[in-house]
């Protein structure tokens, strides 16, 4: 699996989810989001498909944008 296919839909790819999570996170507050609370966003979306919010949250934090607080995710500054 690539970040980015050729052969799959841009919605339905790691780095659009990964925008959806952060987007979200920037809205909020606290700038923190749980993994519950990105499920029921990709479950809005119609994104809801847990090896692509894992590839996501892995892209994500290897790239070193985000870190995880159990349940939380948030932005490193």
């Amino acid at each position: 699996m690539g970040i980015i296919s050729k052969d799959e839909h841009i919605r339905h790819s790691i780095v659009y989810i990964g925008y959806l999570i952060l987007k979200e996170i920037s809205m909020r507050k606290e700038r923190k989001i749980s993994i519950y609370d990105i499920a029921g966003i990709l479950k809005r979306e119609n994104l809801l498909n847990g090896e692509q919010l894992h590839y996501s949250l892995m892209f994500l934090y290897a790239a070193g944008i985000v870190d995880f607080e159990e349940p939380y995710i948030y932005i490193n500054d």
